[in-house]
């Protein structure tokens, strides 16, 4: 029999689809998170002392150690006990900040005089710790129960209770067999019972120990709570009574908690070797049936898991090995092994190793009797799979689908929180809650000659989901248009990306930019490159109703929506009826982004609206009447890039942040359809003049689609030349407006294209303060600051009580609205809306400190008086 045969890979019997849920359920334990307990836990250094003084005899040295945690290294101390060096093993524990924390001592006798326990007094990092060979004698016999609870977090009540209810029935149990009492303590989670005894630390009474635990454990551990068989070594830590248990997080379910002693007899009484034996020989169980046999063996060989990638996942980890193969039963066993075992320290390297076969199927095993017991499950809790999904052990239809799909995807989670599959064979990307990965999933079945239903798709998509957080990977994934390290890509069609940068465009070849197409993607124009950045604005005038006096701002607009590093405005369409806002719509969506669907209607729930500037790299809305302020916040917010929350459907309380970032198209009649001042400042106004010569429909597009390839080209190559122009336009212009970038970047490609980057920014800082100010007109409070500082001569500044009070007399004197106002509300109202008050030509001045004040200042609009020659000329 090969070393393979010894430890690894049986066939596996059938997983029902319930084990299934239940395992990955199990793997996603640790995402769950509850409201911490707010509080702090730390050492009892006087229970302590009581815990040392019980267990350690006077002036003998014994180890006081730390465990690892989050990156943190393991500390220790070798201390002598007497009061002097517990003080100053105390101090230096706490000086490390490690009185916070679990900590473990050295339970067995210590010879006095080992390497180990040199650097006395000492904290220091744990890289030399107490050993096997330097435990002189067993001294205490250590039986722990435990509470059955998800690893790595703290134990409920009840689950507590289990253990306490073990403890008590072996103690119970013992003392009917004449051992004394002993010493009992709660560890924080479970129960710890010490009893006093006197062996040789060598491997004959670790093993009478070991058999003994066992012998226990077989009479009392249950399905809840058990007792620790490991525990038997020589060398063997235990907690340090009166210290804190905080494994994973502080819950109120599940909250750290404090250890203590529980009893310590007045006069310990000694067990012996013998009284051992007796327990062993009446708890030792009977001869194991063939078919007791056959199922234990069966269970010892589910020591086996099932990865797709043994070497992605060694390497994630730096973890250093060595490969080799060999054959078993007809097939190709990989064998890697490590330089360093991952659960202990030992005198030689590469004494253990990992084994792993094409199917999947992989195994671990140690060659040293210390860490036997060691599986692949413990390497992978040490180790988690990361950017892998794990595979499922089991032969059913449902795992045999599950696995196949597992070993061709990973799991993306975009930046904005999305969630995608990578087709790692095609390279395509699906949207996880699309039918694209639903139909993956059936091909799979169908591959395998399976058939599989709706209920049983939704089932292992809801599996791939738990493993969202744990298991996928975070990657940008664009639609349409990425940007990457300065440079552009544009998906003209699947399998031809182009890249722009300040040197060349081309075509991209590689795969680390991602995109999503979806259903409604439409390929692009392949573009005409030999038409220059100078022919845009001609280009422009043949397809689009522009008139000089927004061509600026339009053709700045235009390159602007092709690069997604900038937060570009709004481009609100506006113009009365026959001005071709709609068909202008289309057609830039045409040119930017073409999908199956080019404009839609404005939806009239907001989520509608979240779902639809979210399905589409550039969204454009036809003919609005109006918008509501709840749509306006949403719309600021998606343009400008941010996460906006919503109610989950189905639920009254539960919210979920959505992530917004798109370009917006809104058309309509009247600029009035935009009514807030945040998002009259995140648009760039376009005013369409009425058309004189009409055309049909089909003229209007084969004049487009003619001229299309060149209006393309042109706008790349301006791109590829304004990219270049873009830090001197950051150096040069002094000040900029609400929407910076796009100022920025607008004037960059003006420049490209030899116009007057001036101009532009004149026409667009001109036409965003002709909104401000039309929105200013039709807001109540700045009419009324308005028409209060021209009866108070342009000029008020007093404290906010007393403009608060005067501001409400003139409202009652003059009919006019005022909201419902404290001094400070009214202060932060006029801090708000500072913009508003700007556009409408009031200043607002706000004094701090010890010097409170409000400052308002406005130049009065005076009335002329009519001269005679009116009058007479009205008559």
């Amino acid at each position: 029999m090969n070393e393979f045969n010894n430890y690894e890979m049986d066939a596996l019997s059938g997983v029902s689809m319930a084990e299934l849920n239940a395992a990955l359920a199990a793997s996603n334990m640790e995402e769950q998170v509850a409201m911490p307990v707010p509080v702090e836990l730390t050492c009892n250094w006087e229970e302590v002392r009581k815990f040392v003084a019980a267990m350690i005899p006077k002036g003998n040295l014994f180890e006081i150690r730390s465990l690892p945690k989050s990156g943190d290294p393991s500390w220790r101390v070798c201390v002598m006990n007497t009061p002097e060096g517990l003080d100053a093993a105390f101090s230096g524990l706490a000086a490390k900040g490690l009185d916070k924390s679990p900590l473990y001592m050295t339970l067995q006798a210590v010879q006095q005089d080992a390497q180990c326990l040199h650097n006395y007094g000492k904290v220091i990092p744990n890289k030399s710790c107490v050993k096997d060979a330097d435990i002189d004698h067993y001294q205490w016999l250590y039986i722990d129960t435990d509470p059955n609870h998800p690893s790595g977090t703290q134990a409920t009540d009840e689950e507590m209770s289990h253990a306490e209810a073990v403890a008590e029935q072996v103690m119970k149990y013992l003392s009917g067999k004449g051992f004394p009492k002993p010493v009992y303590a709660f560890t924080g989670n479970g129960r710890a019972i010490y009893y006093k005894i006197d062996m040789p630390a060598d491997t004959e009474h670790k093993q009478l120990i070991s058999r003994f635990l066992k012998a226990l454990s077989k009479k009392y551990s249950t399905v809840d709570a058990e007792i620790d068989t490991s525990v038997c070594n020589p060398a063997r830590i235990t907690k340090l009574i009166g210290c804190p248990s905080c494994k994973g997080e502080n819950t109120p379910e599940r909250p750290y908690r404090m250890s203590e002693l529980l009893s310590v007899p007045n006069e310990v009484g000694e067990v012996s070797a013998e009284q051992f034996q007796a327990v062993i020989d009446e708890l030792a169980p009977k001869k194991e049936s063939k078919k007791a046999i056959k199922a234990r063996e069966a269970a010892e060989q589910q020591k086996t898991a099932m990865i797709v990638d043994v070497k992605a996942w060694l390497d994630s980890y730096d973890l250093v090995y060595r490969e080799s193969e060999f054959e078993n039963d007809g097939k190709t066993i990989y064998k890697y092994e490590l330089e360093d075992c991952p659960f202990a320290e030992h005198d030689n390297s590469y004494c253990s190793a990992v084994f792993w076969e094409s199917s999947g199927k992989t195994a671990f095993h140690c060659f040293h009797n210390s860490c036997s017991g060691h599986t692949i499950h413990d390497m992978l809790a040490k180790y988690p799979l990361i950017e892998q999904l794990p595979l499922i052990l089991g032969e059913n239809d449902k795992i045999k689908i599950y696995n196949s799909v597992a070993s061709e995807i990973s799991l993306i989670l975009s930046n904005d929180n999305r969630k995608y599959v990578l087709n790692n064979k095609t390279k395509e990307v699906l949207a996880f809650d699309g039918m694209d990965f639903d139909n993956l999933i059936i091909q799979k079945a169908q591959q395998q000659g399976l058939i599989i239903s709706n209920t049983a798709v939704t089932t292992l998509k809801g599996n791939f989901r738990s493993n969202y957080g744990k298991y996928s990977i975070r990657r940008p994934v664009s639609r349409r248009i990425a940007y990457r390290d300065k440079n552009l890509y544009y998906a003209i069609s699947r399998e031809n990306i182009i890249s722009i940068s300040t040197e060349k465009i081309e075509k991209y070849n590689g795969e680390d930019v991602l995109f999503y197409y979806g259903e409604n993607y439409v390929d692009q124009t392949v573009p005409d490159l030999t038409s220059p950045a100078s022919a845009l604005p001609d280009l422009v005038k043949q397809c689009f109703n522009i008139s000089d006096e927004y061509l600026l701002c339009f053709l700045a607009h235009l390159c602007t929506l092709y690069m997604p590093n900038v937060n570009s405005p709004i481009l609100l369409l506006s113009g009365g009826q026959g001005t071709s806002k709609s068909t202008t719509a289309k057609k830039i969506k045409s040119l930017v982004d073409p999908t199956h669907t080019d404009v839609m209607s404005m939806p009239e729930k907001e989520s509608d609206l979240y779902a639809s500037l979210s399905s589409g790299y550039l969204i454009a809305y036809d003919n609005i009447a109006e918008i509501s302020n709840s749509f306006s916040d949403i719309l600021c917010i998606a343009v400008t890039g941010g996460v906006a929350t919503k109610r989950r459907l189905f639920t009254d309380n539960d919210l979920v942040e959505v992530s917004l970032h798109t370009n917006v198209i809104l058309n309509g009649i009247d600029n009035d359809i935009v009514k807030k001042t945040d998002l009259a400042e995140r648009c760039n106004t376009i005013y369409l003049e009425r058309i004189r010569h009409r055309l049909t429909d089909k003229q209007v597009w084969n004049n487009f689609e003619l001229i299309k390839p060149k209006l393309l080209g042109s706008i790349l190559n301006t791109i590829k030349i304004g990219l270049s122009y873009v830090d001197e336009m950051i150096d040069t212009i002094d000040e900029l407006p609400r929407m910076a970038d796009f100022a920025v970047y607008g004037a960059a490609m003006i420049k490209a294209m030899g116009q007057n980057y001036n101009e532009f920014l004149s026409q667009y800082m001109h036409s965003t303060n002709e909104m401000l100010s039309d929105r200013a007109e039709l807001d109540d409070f700045v009419v009324l600051i308005k028409r209060f500082l021209n009866s108070n001569s342009g000029y008020w500044c007093s404290g906010a009580e007393e403009l608060l009070k005067e501001l409400q007399a003139f409202a009652e004197s003059k009919r006019l609205y005022i909201g419902k106002f404290t001094s400070n509300t009214l202060s932060r109202k006029l801090n708000s809306m500072y913009t508003s008050l700007t556009a409408a030509g009031i200043s607002f001045e706000r004094g701090r400190g010890s010097d409170r004040y409000i400052k308002l200042t406005k130049e009065v609009e005076k009335l002329s008086s009519p001269t005679l020659e009116e009058l007479l000329a009205d008559d």
